[in-house]
């Protein structure tokens, strides 16, 4: 499900924290900022300094992870540092779906992390810590998808979401594994039952596009080369993480590298402007946003 899967040439590199310390620097007006890269945040011994940094600049930091690399040292940190959000990637419902989906993965291992670390939140008597579980539906787990809000009760866990899978050229999923393609009858149901057992627990799900009927998916233009920004290992700059998912050669797709490049320059290029007036354009939809769900005409 992730694009470093696939990658043919992994050169394994980590981006510094001077690296990072100096990114930040370069957007004085900036508020928020998702530290989900491409691969497993905690990988990277700079992580948690990272996020120290964010925080001291008075930034909303959240990220997701597979949750397997935190402990209880991590998890005291994240709540002392205040960490607006930690969003645990699960993809199941069972621990037998889990393990055959995440390859050498310990289902155990994971929900223990999860409840620990919501007993910690809870037992600190911060709010500030927000923990979500994510569900990446596919054919592979859709008949437990209703299962889902009971194990996030069971973590300690209120709010849950649903994903739609991705698919790329050289991955092991195709387009038909996609719940989208499914019987819209079981998806209806599905729907209806995920929903009433999140009622019936308390649990505040968000479910993704494949599972809404077309009438309440919201129209809408995408924000994102407005507002917000993609920077990979290297200090290139993308306008969105979605363009990094496309799994080909992305550097032939940057804007700019943050590391060498003026801000203020790299936003008002004819790139950018391009893009933008692309996207508001009704004809005209760039190449780079062709079949990303957040974009919808």
């Amino acid at each position: 499900m992730c694009e470093y899967s696939y990658k043919e040439n992994k050169n394994g590199r980590l981006m510094s924290l001077d690296e990072f310390k100096k990114i930040l620097s370069r957007f004085p007006s900036l508020n928020s900022l998702d530290l989900t890269g491409i691969g497993e945040s905690f990988c990277n011994p700079d992580f948690m300094e990272m996020i120290r940094a964010a925080k001291n600049k008075g930034l909303k930091v959240e990220f997701n992870t597979n949750g397997l690399l935190m402990n209880d040292k991590y998890m005291d940190r994240l709540i002392e540092m205040g960490v607006d959000g930690v969003y645990f990637s699960v993809d199941a419902s069972t621990k037998s779906t889990y393990e055959d989906i995440r390859g050498g993965a310990s289902f155990d291992k994971l929900i223990g992390i999860i409840s620990l670390f919501s007993e910690k939140i809870r037992k600190s008597g911060t709010n500030k810590t927000q923990i979500r579980m994510s569900y990446t539906i596919s054919k592979d787990n859709a008949a437990e998808a209703k299962l889902f809000p009971q194990l996030a009760k069971k973590a300690g866990v209120n709010v849950i979401f649903y994903r739609d899978l991705m698919v790329f050229d050289s991955g092991q999923y195709s387009d038909g594994d996609r719940v989208e393609t499914f019987d819209k009858d079981f998806l209806g149901q599905l729907k209806n039952e995920i929903l009433e057992e999140a009622k019936r627990l308390n649990i505040n799900a968000s479910l993704c596009p494949s599972l809404q009927f077309p009438g309440e998916i919201r129209k809408k233009l995408c924000y994102r080369p407005w507002t917000t920004c993609f920077i990979d290992v290297f200090g290139n700059l993308y306008p969105c993480c979605r363009i990094t998912q496309k799994n080909t050669d992305i550097v032939n797709f940057k804007f700019a590298n943050i590391l060498e490049d003026d801000l203020d320059q790299i936003w008002n290029t004819d790139k950018y402007k391009s893009l933008r007036k692309g996207i508001t354009h009704p004809s005209a939809i760039p190449a780079l946003c062709k079949g990303c769900e957040c974009l919808v005409k």
